[in-house]
């Protein structure tokens, strides 16, 4: 399979990485996807996967019907993760969707040959998960929804807005690393922004 017919952006913020499988095969036949996030299965499904699952339907593919969904949470934690990626390849998935960084990060080193489509990483340069944005090398790729490069604009946009401003909080995530890139990208972006 190749993995750009499985990619489709679903609008705006939704996770936006949406199989459309059928290969030169029936849709009737059942096909396996395995979803491998640093969230938590007690806030399943997020608006995200809610919107993932509906568009799903759009195309035909209803979750336990003709589709099976094989769901790893690790609950904020990274330390579980290359485990739960380890499962989703025993279950013979055909497509790992991750989000964030550091579930791609785990598919990407449990296998170099089922298709992995990310969202909500940050830098996929920087992380490690690509070696070109243009052309996702291997079997990764996907779509960065973060953008911390345009962090230090928003600080600009905020100064402008309120010009008189001379103090920004920001809350992060420390264990995060999109959230890291973001935080070092503003705080680069503060002399320029007075």
């Amino acid at each position: 399979m190749r993995r750009r017919e499985f990619i489709m952006l679903v609008g705006g913020s939704a996770v936006a990485a949406l199989p459309q499988i059928a290969l030169g095969q029936q849709q009737s036949s059942i096909r396996r996807i395995g979803v491998l996030s640093q969230g938590s299965i007690h806030n399943h499904p997020t608006p995200e996967f809610r919107a993932f699952l509906e568009r799903l339907g759009e195309l035909g593919w209803t979750e336990n019907q003709n589709l099976l969904i094989e769901w790893r949470f690790s609950e904020g934690s990274d330390v579980p993760l290359a485990r739960l990626a380890a499962e989703l390849i025993a279950k013979n998935v055909e497509v790992i969707v991750t989000t964030p960084t550091q579930p791609t990060i785990a598919a990407k080193q449990a296998t170099s040959t089922i298709p992995i489509i990310f969202v909500q990483v940050a830098d996929p340069l920087v992380s490690g998960i690509v070696a070109n944005l243009a052309r996702p090398d291997a079997n990764v790729t996907g779509m960065s929804s973060l953008a911390p490069d345009i962090a230090g604009k928003r600080l600009a946009l905020l100064k402008e807005a309120l010009p008189t401003l001379k103090r920004v909080s920001v809350l992060w995530n420390r264990p995060s690393k999109g959230s890291t890139f973001v935080l070092e990208e503003i705080t680069a972006a503060v002399p320029g922004a007075g």
